[in-house]
C-alpha cells in the first residue's frame, strides 16, 4: 500500500542546472508554481555526483555555484531530519535528498542511463512509481530532460528567464576592458593616426603598339610635304639672299646634311614613339587618406611609399599631368644646331610648408619608393589625401602592391596599409597621336 499523501504537498526533483544557473532556491515564486502549502525540493543523487565533480573545476562561476550547492548538501546531512528549511513562510519550502533508485529496473529499458540527464529523469520517474498519488514534477532548464520527461508522461516545470542568473562575463571581458582603458590612456599621451587605403585597385591603361613600316613611311611623307627642304630647287653653287642673309655653297651643304639627319632622327622617333607614349600615359592616380583621430598633433610625420612587384611610383598632386612630347627639331638654313629627340614632362615641385605633405625627392621620374614628411599634422575637418601616380614597369603586366609605412615622433607604433594594384591593358595604335605631334613641328625663326 502506498504511503498516505499529505493534503497539500508538491515534490520537485531539481535538475543540476537549477543549482548552477539559477538564483538561490529562496527566490523562485514557489507559491505561483503550486498551491501546495508544503514544497519539497528533492536533490537527485545524480545531481550530487554532478555537483561533486564540478565544485573543483577551476574558479569560474559554475565551479563557485557548485561549491555553494555542496555546502547546502552538507547541511542536509548534518540535519537530524535529513532536510533543511529553505523558506518558512507560505508555502514552506524544504530541501532533501531524493530516494535511492534501482536503475536496473525494466521500467528504464531503452533509456540511455549513461547520461546524467537521463538518470535524473529516471530518479523522478521512479518516485512517481513509488508514490503515484503525489504531485511530483521535474524542474529543469535544459531541453533534453524536458523532451524525455514529456515522452515518459512525467510532469515538469521549465525554468524561466526570471529564475536565471545574469549572464556571466567572459573571462576575457575583463582583459578587454583593461586594454580599452589602457588604449584611452595612451590616446591622451600619444598621438593617433587613422590611415585609409583601398584593399585593391584595378587600373585600365592604354598599351601603344609600335608603328608599322607603312605607317612610318606615310607619316614621313606627310611631314616632308609640310616641311620640304629649304634648299629644294636652289643651285647650291650660287649665292642666295635668304631672309636678308647671304647663303653660300658651304651653308647649303651643312643644311642638306642636317636635313638628312633630321629625317633619320624623325624615323627613329616614330619607330620608338610607342615607348614614349606608354611612359607618358601608362599611369593612374592612387590615393591614401590620413586623419589625426587622437587628441594631440602628430609631430614629424614621415610617410614612405614602397612599390613591390612590377610597379613604379611618381609624385602627383591629384591634378591631371601635363605631358609634352616633341618631335626632333627641324633644322633651319644658316642656323645649324644639333637636331635631337625631345621628351619632356614637367617636374612637380612641393613647397615645404608645415601644413602640407612635403615630397622628399629630387628625381621626377618614376621610382620604386617615395618619401613624404609633415612637420605637424593637426586635426582637420576632412582627412588629408596623398595622391601618387602608379605605373607598370615597362614591358610588364603583372602589377604588384603599394605599401604605405607611417611613423612619427609621438606615434606609439608604426601604421601601415597595403593596396594591391592590377592592370588591364587595351591596345592602342599611336598613329593619330604621332600625326598630332608631327603637326606641331615649326620652323625655327
Amino acid at each position: 500500500m502506498p504511503n498516505s499523501v499529505p493534503p497539500s504537498e508538491t515534490v520537485f526533483f531539481l535538475d543540476t542546472n537549477v543549482f548552477l544557473q539559477c538564483k538561490d532556491l529562496e527566490q523562485p515564486p514557489w507559491h505561483e508554481i503550486t498551491p501546495a502549502v508544503h514544497v519539497r525540493l528533492m536533490v537527485p543523487l545524480t545531481v550530487c555526483e554532478e555537483v561533486d565533480r564540478l565544485k573543483n573545476d577551476g574558479k569560474d562561476r559554475r565551479a563557485k555555484r557548485a561549491r555553494l550547492a555542496s555546502t547546502r548538501f552538507a547541511k542536509i546531512l548534518e540535519s537530524p531530519e535529513q532536510r533543511t528549511i529553505v523558506c518558512a513562510g507560505k508555502p514552506t519550502v524544504t530541501l532533501e535528498f531524493g530516494p535511492n533508485t534501482d536503475f536496473g529496473s525494466k521500467a528504464f529499458a531503452g533509456m540511455d542511463l549513461s547520461r546524467p540527464d537521463s538518470r535524473i529523469v529516471a530518479e523522478a520517474l521512479d518516485y512517481t512509481f513509488e508514490e503515484p498519488e503525489r504531485d511530483i514534477r521535474l524542474v529543469t532548464g535544459d531541453t533534453f530532460p524536458k523532451v524525455l520527461a514529456k515522452r515518459l508522461d512525467l510532469p515538469f516545470v521549465a525554468v524561466t528567464k526570471e529564475w536565471l542568473l545574469k549572464p556571466e562575463n567572459d573571462p576575457r571581458d575583463k582583459q578587454i576592458q583593461l586594454l580599452t582603458e589602457e588604449n584611452e590612456r595612451l590616446k591622451n599621451v600619444y598621438a593617433s593616426l587613422a590611415l585609409v587605403a583601398e584593399d585593391s585597385v584595378e587600373i585600365d591603361l592604354p598599351r601603344y603598339l609600335p608603328l608599322t613600316e607603312d605607317e612610318i613611311a606615310e607619316l614621313l611623307t606627310a611631314t616632308t610635304e609640310s616641311f620640304p627642304s629649304e634648299t629644294e630647287g636652289k643651285d647650291p653653287r650660287e649665292l642666295h639672299n635668304y631672309d636678308g642673309r647671304v647663303i653660300g655653297p658651304g651653308e647649303f651643304r651643312l643644311y642638306d646634311k642636317s636635313y638628312s639627319s633630321w629625317l633619320a632622327n624623325l624615323r627613329n622617333f616614330l619607330a620608338g614613339i610607342h615607348i614614349l607614349l606608354n611612359a607618358a600615359y601608362q599611369k593612374s592616380a592612387v590615393a591614401f587618406a590620413f586623419d589625426n583621430n587622437g587628441v594631440r598633433p602628430i609631430e614629424d610625420l614621415l610617410i614612405e611609399l614602397k612599390a613591390h612587384g612590377d610597379l613604379l611610383l611618381q609624385h602627383g598632386n591629384g591634378e591631371k599631368e601635363r605631358v609634352l612630347i616633341q618631335a626632333p627639331e627641324l633644322p633651319k638654313l644658316g642656323l645649324h644646331g644639333r637636331a635631337e629627340n625631345r621628351f619632356w614632362m614637367p617636374q612637380q615641385t612641393a613647397i615645404h610648408d608645415y601644413g602640407e605633405f612635403h615630397c622628399m625627392f629630387s628625381d621626377p621620374n618614376p621610382q620604386k619608393s617615395l618619401t613624404y614628411s609633415w612637420k605637424e599634422f593637426f586635426h582637420n575637418r576632412n582627412p588629408e589625401e596623398l595622391v601618387v601616380r602608379v605605373a607598370p614597369v615597362p614591358d610588364t603586366v603583372r602589377g604588384g602592391m603599394i605599401e604605405c609605412i607611417v611613423t612619427a615622433r609621438n606615434l606609439p607604433k608604426t601604421v601601415t596599409a597595403r593596396t594591391k594594384v592590377s592592370f588591364i591593358f587595351h591596345d592602342e595604335n599611336p598613329s593619330q597621336r604621332a600625326a598630332k605631334i608631327l603637326a606641331a613641328i615649326k620652323r625655327r625663326e
